[in-house]
């Protein structure tokens, strides 16, 4: 029978086809036939890269098939990892899953709160530890774990009063320290991203001190902040090679 798969698809929510029935994260979830099986999972795998499809989440375990070995040749668990690859989990290993507020990259100037979803993906319990992050290039802000997490839980963690400029804003947030020890594996600690605030109101496109010095500049304040309001573009005369995409505006 088809159990224990994890079946994940980064562009849509289909994930797999039986016949003639297509299954989606919202139905796939039941006994083969007529799913993917009940103990299948719908997760990022979490590759080292795009190129290097080992595992960096030793928590998506799956059932004994009697391999003792993965396809490096190393020693399976008792309950080994799902796919071909088994790893082996680190000791203090404190991984950022997820920016889970705002939901939206769009934001309003002045102070914001940000709750990320962090991680133990190491095989310790993580009591203490920090969260932190750089807005702006500048001076890192830590704030410390408010709970202790067990191997392979989860924690909601609230960064309050981020102070957002208006305009464009890059926001880094990072894990350090789990348990007072230097992470075991980094490439899991950090997320980057950015968050603007919407436009509203008249700018101006090239020429001298501009707003912004070309079309692709404009587009990319537009489809990162939205608009709370009218937005007008004044043009100044020149040559623009450029080939722009407006997102749909909200």
């Amino acid at each position: 029978t088809v159990d224990y798969n994890n079946y994940y698809n980064v562009s849509s929510s289909n994930l797999m086809q039986i016949g003639a029935t297509l299954y989606t994260t919202s139905n796939y979830k039941t006994a083969f036939p007529t799913g993917g099986g009940a103990n299948s999972i719908n997760k990022d795998p979490l590759y080292v890269s795009s190129t290097d499809i080992h595992i960096t989440d030793g928590c998506n375990n799956g059932t004994n098939l009697g391999l003792t070995t993965d396809i490096d040749g190393n020693t399976r668990g008792a309950t080994p990892d799902i796919g071909a690859d088994e790893i082996v989990a680190s000791a203090d290993n404190l991984a950022m899953n997820a920016i889970i507020s705002p939901l939206t990259n769009s934001v309003s100037p002045g102070p914001i709160n940000i709750t990320v979803l962090i991680k133990n993906q190491g095989s310790n319990t993580v009591t203490t530890g920090s969260v932190a992050y750089i807005l702006n290039g500048g001076s890192p802000v830590a704030v410390s774990l408010p709970s202790s997490i067990a191997p392979c839980d989860t924690l909601s963690v609230t960064l309050t009063g981020v102070v957002m400029s208006a305009g464009s804003n890059s926001f880094t947030v990072f894990t350090s320290q789990p348990n007072g020890n230097t992470d075991t594996y980094f490439g899991n600690d950090t997320i980057k991203t950015t968050y603007c605030t919407p436009l509203n109101g008249t700018y101006t496109v090239g020429g001298a001190s501009p707003d912004y010095a070309n079309f692709n500049a404009a587009v990319a304040a537009l489809n990162c902040g939205g608009v709370s309001g009218k937005v007008i573009f004044n043009v100044r005369a020149g040559t623009y090679n450029e080939a722009i995409q407006i997102n749909p505006i909200y």
